[in-house]
């Protein structure tokens, strides 16, 4: 009995002061550790890119990817790029859209594995070494006879 009502008052002992010091409730006024965003729209427009409903009919564009930039065994950077294979006019662009996630997933691992850089001397991208990448990877989907060229619309580099 005199133990129930030990710990009964020394568990009341702890929780006072936890109750005395207001435990939230209400909505204080002053320092606060929540910030709220205010966001001003100073957005600028871009500059309209023409396309050609034929060109965009047999384009297949894959989203921006993440690719590994090395010498040797040694990581220099990573890029960013957003990719367009443009199909001849013969190709149907499909069925080759509805594999450009399996597309994603073989440039990403083909560029894990080879050893060379994608950035030129100057810091551009290296169109050439990437298009040979790109044409490479996306083999057992579209062949490269099928395919009429491959742009790189956005370009980031990461060091």
């Amino acid at each position: 009995m005199y133990r129930a009502l030990l710990i009964a008052f020394l568990s009341f002992g702890l929780a006072l002061p936890a109750t005395a010091s207001g435990g939230g409730g209400g909505k204080k006024k002053g320092a606060s550790n929540h910030y709220e965003a205010k966001w001003e729209l100073n957005e600028k427009p871009e500059a309209e890119i023409k396309i050609d409903a034929k060109q965009a009919g047999q384009a297949v564009d894959l989203p921006m990817l993440t690719l590994p930039s090395s010498i040797g065994p040694s990581l220099v950077s990573y890029i960013f790029v957003s990719i367009r294979i443009n199909l001849n006019d013969d190709q149907d662009a499909w069925p080759v859209r509805a594999k450009s996630h399996f597309m994603n997933d073989a440039i990403i691992r083909v560029s894990h594995k080879q050893s060379s850089t994608l950035i030129t001397e100057d810091g551009d991208l290296d169109r050439e070494k990437l298009t040979k990448l790109v044409l490479a990877s996306v083999e057992p989907w579209v062949t490269p006879d099928a395919v009429e060229s491959v742009e790189y619309s956005k370009f980031a580099l990461q060091q």
